[in-house]
Order: structure tokens, then C-alpha cells, then sequence
């Protein structure tokens, strides 16, 4: 069976470019079949629910508009993974010379549904309690945590482009890159129209994220100072611990050139805090 896969995977772009051992392939192969299997079981495991509490009327009628859009959300992330993988088996990428790699845009597209996904979900579990249900709301509250989580969002969405561009392998050093804080104008907006630099020049992409992630930080301090007085108070100090966390996880990341189970871990920490503020939001 493995050595069937193995030569059909020396048919594609990245085999070419770069050759690898059978024991390479093997755990390359496990990561992606694994990714897919629970993909699949994402996608039931709120499919059959969804059909159960639809057809005994137990869906809160507004958020059925959200459930609905949720279930054609899992379908579009399955196509949308399936795009993604197609642009790396591009043969047209051996001609032009370029590393056979996933689109970063696509990358970056179908990591930003997936966010959108978990986002939707667990906001609906968490209001939907009874004692946030009950909860009286607080419009500064909520401003302030939708703030935050607008700014964690971009970080993880451009954190996307950051991987896809493999822009984490250049200026390893924090905070500068290079000779000051950011590398020249000329370097970061090197590509017409400047948009492009975000998702096809790595220097820009870090740049970014940086940028992006500063923002995050000081919008979640500012809702921790928000929160003191309450009911929420102690929410503050998780938030505060899983936010210089996250800064300091990204910082080793960058500057341990990208090990893998840092970089995991960073994310890991995103999603984590991401949760606390979605929960916040809810109950706010």
C-alpha cells in the first residue's frame, strides 16, 4: 500500500523539486489523511445534530439564519481545502521555477472560513446559555471585545500568510528585521499593486503580522482594564496570562526559525484566547 502512494506522490511538483524518504512520505501522508478524517467528522458531527434539533423545532428561531449558513459553511471549507491543495500540484510551478507549494492566498482563504466557523459556533453555544441568556448587556463591554477579536482574527489570518509564504524564515530577531524596526519602504511595498505584498512578499507579510499583533495585544489589555468592574472581573487574568502567552510564543517562533511544535503552540494559544473573547463577547 505505502510503496503504491509513494510512487504516485513522485508524479507531483513537490516530489520533483524535492525528494524525500519513504519514512518522510509516511508521516506526511498520516498528517494530511488525518486532517481529512476529521474534517469529515467535523462536518457530521454538526450535520446530524443540526438535522435532529431542526426537525423538533428546538433551534432558537434567531439564530436558525446563522445554523443555516454554518452547515453550507463546512461544505464550502471541504471545496475550499480541496482548491487549496490543487494549487501546489500545479505542474505549471516547475516551469516557472516556483516551489511547489499551496497558494498562500488560498491558504489563507480557507484558514479564514475555518475561523469564521469555530467563531459562529462557539458564540451560539456560549449565548445561548442560560446565565448569559439572562445576563444584562453592556454596549462598552462589547465593544471593546469585539475589538479584540477583530484584531486577534487579523493576526491569525495574516499569521496565514506569514506560513504560506514562509515569511518566518527571514529576520529572525525581535523586534527588529533587519537594521530597524521594519526593513525599508522599498522592500516591503517591492510589488504592484501593493496589495500583492501581503499575500506574495514575505518581508511585508511579517511585517503585517507584527503590526497586527500589537494591535492585538494592547486591544486586550484595554478590555481587561474594561472589565474590572464586572461580572467578568476575573476573566482578566486569563486574559492577560494567554495574551503575553501568545506574545511570547510567537517571539520564540520567530526566533527559533520557526520550530514546529512553537509555531503549533502559538497557534493553539490564538484559538485558546480567541474562546475566552468570543466567551466574553457572549456574556457581555
Amino acid at each position: 500500500m505505502w510503496e503504491e502512494e509513494f510512487e504516485k506522490y513522485k508524479q507531483y511538483p513537490e516530489y520533483m523539486q524535492k525528494p524525500i524518504e519513504m519514512s518522510h512520505f509516511q508521516i506526511i501522508y498520516l498528517y494530511e489523511w488525518g486532517h481529512r478524517i476529521l474534517g469529515r467528522l467535523s462536518g457530521m458531527m454538526y450535520f446530524v445534530p443540526y438535522c435532529y434539533f431542526l426537525k423538533r423545532g428546538s433551534l432558537p428561531r434567531q439564530y436558525l439564519p446563522l445554523f443555516h449558513l454554518t452547515l453550507c459553511g463546512f461544505g464550502l471549507q471541504g471545496l475550499l481545502g480541496w482548491y487549496m491543495v490543487k494549487s501546489g500540484l500545479n505542474f505549471e510551478l516547475l516551469k516557472e521555477e516556483k516551489a511547489a507549494t499551496v497558494s498562500s492566498y488560498r491558504l489563507t482563504a480557507h484558514l479564514s472560513l475555518a475561523l469564521a466557523l469555530y467563531s459562529s459556533m462557539m458564540y451560539c453555544a456560549f449565548r445561548l446559555s442560560p446565565a448569559n441568556m439572562a445576563a444584562p448587556r453592556k454596549r462598552f463591554t462589547k465593544a471593546l471585545c469585539t475589538l479584540a477579536i477583530g484584531c486577534l482574527s487579523t493576526s491569525i489570518v495574516t499569521g496565514a500568510a506569514v506560513a504560506g509564504l514562509d515569511a518566518g524564515m527571514i529576520y529572525n530577531d525581535f523586534p527588529w528585521m533587519g537594521e530597524g524596526i521594519f526593513p525599508p519602504a522599498s522592500e516591503l511595498a517591492s510589488l504592484k499593486p501593493h496589495w500583492r505584498n501581503l499575500f506574495e512578499n514575505p518581508s511585508a507579510a511579517q511585517a503585517v503580522h507584527k503590526i497586527c499583533a500589537c494591535g492585538t495585544f494592547g486591544s486586550v489589555i484595554l478590555l481587561g482594564v474594561g472589565l474590572r468592574k464586572t461580572q467578568l472581573a476575573g476573566f482578566r487574568h486569563r486574559l492577560y496570562l494567554l495574551t503575553f502567552g501568545q506574545v511570547g510564543l510567537g517571539i520564540a517562533t520567530l526566533m527559533s526559525n520557526v520550530n514546529i511544535y512553537l509555531g503549533v503552540a502559538h497557534q493553539g494559544t490564538a484559538m485558546a484566547l480567541l474562546t475566552s473573547l468570543l466567551y466574553i463577547l457572549a456574556a457581555a
